[in-house]
């Protein structure tokens, strides 16, 4: 991931469970909060509950490849944690994408004016964006 370190410390993890804010999406739990230093943050969580390992690391690369596909439309300076629904590992990546396109576009993390923001939220696409 080009403008994004990964989060490792646990410490930044139970911050932002306990003091971010959070969205929902049907394949993706989005929790984030802005940080202080020049580039995003990301880290991905994966219960037990989702599945055995080959399931969990799959919900992982599902949910990575999205984030980095989305990477360039994201405004900077967030923490931002992906946590994997028990369905993530039984879908393509093109609904876990537009998951967080939606989840991203209810934070507001989506950048308003970089040059290639092509990505738009769809709420044609099995009513995920609708409130």
């Amino acid at each position: 991931m080009k403008y994004t370190k990964s989060i490792r410390d646990d410490r930044v993890f139970r911050y932002l469970y306990r003091k971010g804010a959070s969205v929902a999406a049907p394949t993706v739990v989005v929790y984030y909060r802005k940080n202080r230093q020049p580039v995003n943050q990301l880290g991905l969580t994966t219960a037990k509950k989702i599945g055995n390992a080959v399931q969990r690391n799959r919900a992982r690369r599902l949910m990575r490849e999205a984030f980095r596909l989305l990477e360039p439309t994201l405004a900077g300076k967030y923490d931002i944690v992906l946590v994997a629904r028990s369905k993530t590992p039984f879908v393509l990546m093109d609904e876990v994408k537009s998951d967080l396109v939606c989840a991203f576009a209810k934070a507001g993390i989506i950048a308003e004016n970089r040059e290639n923001n092509e990505i738009k939220p769809d709420s044609s696409q099995n009513g995920n964006c609708a409130d």
